[in-house]
């Protein structure tokens, strides 16, 4: 059957529409801007609902100068196609460096989001980007060492955040140091500094000085490479680059001078592979000063070495976060392979001395305390769902084999490692010799071992082995997906302390299942954005599970939204419903268009 005349016709004109633009985007690569423009201005003039071609013209008028002209063609481009990241952040970008950012704002659809720690951001509305994402999926920022920091700055503290992004480190900064402390953030970008000043103007904090200008080893100039996702922005090579910025740069002991810097309590450097340089330009504020250093080592071998050195080579030590007691413990380059880790601390011993007293910091294992023999049964006991223990805690009284026997000893040095009686020292050596029990009896493909299991696992997320955890994860979650039951024998200890307050109430199966595909999200992708779709199947097993949570129907929602696929929830579903552990139910019900009424 012939298509009609006038449907042949559009067909050929969006087709011709698709190889102008084509030829426009190669010219522009290979910068014949000519060629761009006239290809661009010919497709605009045929369809004139196309964004791309008036982005392309957009980057041809920037680029020779005609910075009003990019501005209007931009605008146009980001009302066709409002969820572009490369047409949101050029633009964005076009109009900070315009200074031009408060009209921007008009045309640039934005979120507020809501967080757990009880303050808001302000972000792009874009579901590609990985903050946005991110927080909208979890409701807090993903690092563990963001709570920690909350932990460590008091009233009246100073810090500072150098590559502060959107602020999630600031804004926390902020809210702990409150109106008589101060927080110094540098973000290079300007773009991402106008979405960090609104989010601060929203919730009132003035204690906050933003500062647009790379931290590095000089004072000067430097271009900075704008991506997509403002966190792999960088001085350096940079991913998914969208725009050049030309930014001044400055160094800490330069800054150190002029805004009379004394008793800074925090640092935080992320600037994706110019630490070096940072600390280059830093060697008598790290002299001078005696602060908590927080830096990022995404980088592998001998890059984070190189850090860790570096630091020592100024008198301060370096230290990893031990997720499960909120404490740091020492870490030096020999060992940085053992463990998975974005982010290093590092300060003097003074700064240590002072942590060390406020139960934040460790310098040695302590030695293992003599095990309260009813530990065990005082930690099961005070389970929230320790009806369903009772079986349990009646069989491993009478315990006569040596695994069950080690099984009721390593729940007891758990216990204590949870207990505020001993000095932290002691307490990660509980911890520590509780994996070091459990690890050789531990086999989940052995029904009768997987409270072992279950347990380990916990253990070695609160050492902060999370390699560790994966491998032991991996096979359990292959089998639950293929459909192979995992029969539990026990009620187990769960893997994750949120199900501490769960009651499996006979459904330990479901329970444990939600246990293991939830541990196994957080630490083998940290969020579905890393996710593709193979793993859809690992979010859709949790749809009918009664134990999965919020967040995993949120994880699962944008998973499917970036793959493609339309939400596969009911109007009655919890995520369109604000609760504590759903903040942003608003977004839910306006994003997929649920009817409310």
């Amino acid at each position: 059957m012939s298509l009609p005349e006038d449907q042949k016709l559009q067909e050929a004109r969006a087709h011709k529409s698709a190889d102008r633009i084509e030829e426009a985007r190669t010219a522009l690569s290979q910068g014949d801007m000519n060629k761009a423009e006239t290809q661009a201005k010919q497709v605009i003039n045929s369809a004139p609902n196309e964004p791309e071609a008036y982005a392309i013209l957009a980057q041809v008028l920037r680029s020779s100068g005609r910075f009003s002209e990019a501005a209007e063609n931009f605008k146009i481009a980001i009302e066709l196609s409002p969820s572009s990241p490369d047409i949101y952040m050029n633009y964005g970008v076009l109009m900070a460096s315009l200074d031009r950012l408060e009209e921007g704002w008009k045309s640039l659809p934005v979120l507020t989001i809501s967080l757990k720690s009880g303050i808001q951001m302000i972000v792009p509305d874009l579901l590609s980007t990985l903050t946005t994402y991110v927080l909208l999926e979890q409701e807090r920022w993903f690092e563990d060492e963001i709570d920690f920091v909350a932990k460590v700055l008091q009233p009246g503290d100073q810090a500072i955040d150098i590559g502060a992004n959107y602020g999630s480190y600031s804004l926390t900064a902020s809210k702990c140091v409150g109106d008589q402390g101060r927080v110094w953030a540098f973000e290079p970008a300007s773009f991402t500094a106008g979405f960090l000043r609104r989010s601060l103007q929203h919730v009132n904090a003035t204690n906050v000085i933003v500062t647009n200008s790379a931290m590095s080893n000089q004072v000067g100039m430097a271009s900075f490479q704008v991506s997509t996702n403002s966190e792999l922005s960088s001085l350096g090579d940079a991913k998914q680059v969208v725009s050049t910025e030309q930014v001044p740069t400055t160094t800490l002991d330069h800054c150190a001078v002029q805004l009379e810097w004394s008793e800074i309590e925090f640092l935080k450097i992320d600037t994706e592979g110019h630490e070096q340089q940072v600390l280059s330009g830093g060697r008598k504020f790290f002299s001078d000063e005696t602060p908590l250093v927080m830096y990022e080592v995404a980088e592998p071998g001998k890059a984070r070495k190189k850090l860790v050195d570096k630091f020592a080579s100024y008198g301060y030590g370096s230290y990893r976060l031990l997720p499960g007691l909120g404490i740091l413990v020492p870490i030096d380059s020999s060992s940085l392979a053992q463990v998975d880790i974005l982010n290093l601390f590092s300060c003097k011993a003074d700064r240590a001395a002072r942590l060390f007293s406020r139960d934040l910091l460790i310098d040695e294992i302590g030695l293992l305390p003599k095990l309260i023999e009813s530990a065990w049964r005082q930690f099961l006991e005070g389970l929230e769902n320790s009806d369903s223990q009772e079986d349990l805690i009646e069989e491993l009284g009478q315990a006569d084999t040596e695994d069950r026997i080690i099984y009721r000893e390593a729940i007891g040095w758990y216990a204590m490692s949870r207990s505020g009686q001993l000095p932290m020292p002691q307490r990660y050596a509980c911890l520590l010799y509780c994996a070091s029990l459990l690890e050789p009896i531990s086999d989940p493909d052995n029904p009768v071992k997987i409270p072992y299991f279950t347990l380990f696992t916990r253990v070695t997320l609160d050492l902060g082995w999370q390699s560790k955890a994966v491998e032991a994860l991996t096979p359990v979650v292959v089998r639950i997906l293929s459909g192979g039951l995992m029969p539990l024998f026990d009620p187990a200890i769960p893997i994750l302390s949120r199900f501490d307050n769960i009651n499996p109430a006979g459904q330990t199966h479901d329970w444990l299942v939600a246990n293991v595909i939830e541990a196994y999200h957080h630490n083998v992708y940290f969020s579905s954005l890393r996710a593709e779709m193979p793993q859809l199947k690992i979010y859709d097993f949790l749809k009918s599970n009664s134990f999965s949570d919020r967040e995993m129907t949120r994880s699962r929602l944008l998973l499917r939204n970036r793959l493609g696929f339309l939400p596969d929830t009911q109007a009655d579903d919890p995520v369109y419903k604000a609760a504590p552990d759903n903040l942003n139910a608003g977004f839910w019900v306006k994003q997929f268009g649920i009817d409310q009424s």
